[in-house]
C-alpha cells in the first residue's frame, strides 16, 4: 500500500525481528552442536578440530540497496527458481481464523494470525497479529493474507474497487489512479467472482470475493515491490510471486478482454 508514515516500517520491523529471532535461536543451535562434535570427535570418537578443507564453501551475501535484502549467490539471474514458480510444488496451510487455505514456497516460514483484522487497529497501521503471514527463508519479504466479512450482494467489481480504495485511503498518502492501475482476476476460472490486483509503491496487493469466499473479502499482500534485483532474481517479480500464492486459492488472473 503506498504509505510513506512509519507504519509501514514498523510493520516490517516487527517480522524481521521475529525472524532475526528464529535465525538467531538456530545459530544457537547449531554453535552448541559443533562444540559438541569437537569434543566428542568424528566417527572414530577421537578428539579434534574438523579438517576445514572438508566443509562446505558458504559464500557470505552482498547486501544491496534495499535495507533487509541480500544477494544470494547462488541463485542465478537467468530467472527464478521452480519451487516458486510453480505453485503445485507449494505446501498448504488452512486458516481456521479466516476460513481459508493458501499455499506457499518450500523453505517458507508460517506465522498465523494471532486476533482478528479490524479497521481499526490495523487499516491505517499495518501489523503482523491480525493477519496470515508467511515469510521468505531470507527474512526480506513477507506475505500476508486476511480476510472481513463482506455483503454478498455486493459481489461486483465496483463493490471490491469501492473497499480496496477505501483501505488505501486509509493511510497517509493519497491513493489516484486506483481503477487504471488494478488488473482483474477471476475467483474461479469458470464463475470468475471479482478480484482486483494492485501494485502499489512499496507492495502489491490483491483483493477478491465470491465463490469460495462468499461473505468476505479477501486481502492477500506481498509487502515489497519490484525495485530490489535480488528479488527479481530469486522470484520474477513480485507479481508474479503473489499470483502464485493466488493460483494455490483459486484466484486467477482474469482473460484479456474481460468485462469491467
Amino acid at each position: 500500500m503506498m504509505r510513506i508514515d512509519e507504519g509501514h516500517d514498523v510493520w516490517l520491523s516487527a517480522r524481521t525481528a521475529r525472524h532475526r529471532v528464529r535465525v538467531g535461536a538456530l545459530a544457537t543451535a547449531v554453535a552448541a552442536a559443533l562444540v559438541g562434535c569437537s569434543v566428542a570427535g568424528g566417527p572414530g570418537g577421537e578428539a579434534g578440530a574438523a579438517d576445514p578443507s572438508s566443509a562446505p564453501s558458504t559464500a557470505a551475501p552482498t547486501a544491496t540497496g534495499d535495507a533487509g535484502a541480500a544477494t544470494d549467490s547462488s541463485t542465478s539471474a537467468a530467472g527464478p527458481t521452480t519451487a516458486v514458480t510453480d505453485p503445485s510444488s507449494w505446501a498448504t496451510y488452512r486458516s481456521e481464523r479466516y476460513d481459508l487455505t493458501v499455499g506457499y514456497p518450500p523453505g517458507w516460514t508460517v506465522e498465523p494470525a494471532v486476533r482478528d483484522w479490524t479497521w481499526e487497529q490495523d487499516a491505517r497501521t499495518p501489523t503482523p497479529e491480525g493477519m496470515e503471514g508467511f515469510s521468505s527463508p531470507e527474512g526480506d519479504i513477507f506475505v500476508t493474507v486476511f480476510s472481513v466479512p463482506f455483503d454478498q450482494e455486493k459481489e461486483t467489481r465496483e463493490d471490491v474497487l469501492a473497499w480496496a480504495q477505501d483501505y488505501c485511503e486509509a493511510g497517509t498518502e493519497p491513493c489516484t489512479d486506483l481503477e487504471d492501475r488494478a488488473l482483474e482476476l477471476c475467483v474461479e476460472k469458470r464463475d470468475c467472482h471479482p478480484g482486483l490486483l494492485v501494485p502499489f509503491a512499496t507492495d502489491v496487493q490483491a483483493f477478491f470475493t465470491g465463490g469460495h469466499y462468499n461473505g468476505q473479502l479477501v486481502v492477500a499482500s506481498v509487502w515489497r515491490n519490484d525495485s530490489n534485483i535480488t528479488v527479481q532474481q530469486r522470484y520474477g517479480s513480485f507479481q508474479t510471486l503473489l499470483e502464485g500464492f493466488l493460483a494455490t486459492m483459486d484466484v486467477w488472473p482474469a482473460p484479456t478482454g474481460a468485462s469491467r
